[in-house]
């Protein structure tokens, strides 16, 4: 299959995340999701100061809550698309636990628990109500909605709310 669109040669390159937000921005883009790693050394980061440095462009995060994990770049962070990996773990311990583990592929999603949106916070006035009620409606929908991981659910993810607080796996598994 043919790929097309712009990528990153390097998860370590803050330059080459600049250069391809900066790119994306240029082409209009007005809210980007860089994905290669966050942290002053990654390539995610680099094209988040480029959305930071870019009056009225926006990014959404991804892995953890960008607000929170660096706080400079929440004044950009529509929000950001949480991988809870504690909750994968803990539907595959109980799993395991009951008699039930098969191993294989497991497709992880929002009605699981295991993918999650962060908080609106600044940006729940910009964002049409017809597009909160689909989140919710996705948050309620048993089907996957990304990869990685396919077992049952310890407990349904709650509906998704434009203030709702980040979840910690403290509260999604007792």
């Amino acid at each position: 299959d043919t790929q097309t669109g712009l990528f990153s040669t390097s998860f370590e390159s803050p330059d080459e995340g600049a250069a391809l937000a900066g790119e994306l921005i240029s082409r209009g883009a007005d809210v980007i999701l860089p994905v290669a790693g966050l942290s002053p050394s990654k390539t995610e980061y680099g094209a988040a100061e480029t959305v930071l440095a870019s009056p009225g462009v926006s990014l959404i995060g991804l892995d953890l809550d960008w607000a929170i994990a660096i706080p400079e770049f929440e004044p950009v962070v529509v929000t950001s698309v949480v991988r809870a990996v504690e909750q994968s773990i803990a539907i595959a311990a109980r799993a395991l636990a009951d008699g039930e583990f098969s191993g294989g592929v497991h497709e992880g999603n929002i009605a699981s628990g295991e993918v999650r949106l962060s908080p609106l916070r600044g940006y729940s006035s910009k964002v049409s109500a017809e597009l909160i009620a689909e989140l919710a409606e996705l948050a309620a929908a048993p089907g996957p909605i990304c990869r990685p991981y396919q077992a049952a659910p310890l407990e349904a993810a709650p509906p998704f709310s434009a203030s709702q607080p980040t979840l910690r796996a403290t509260e999604k598994v007792a």
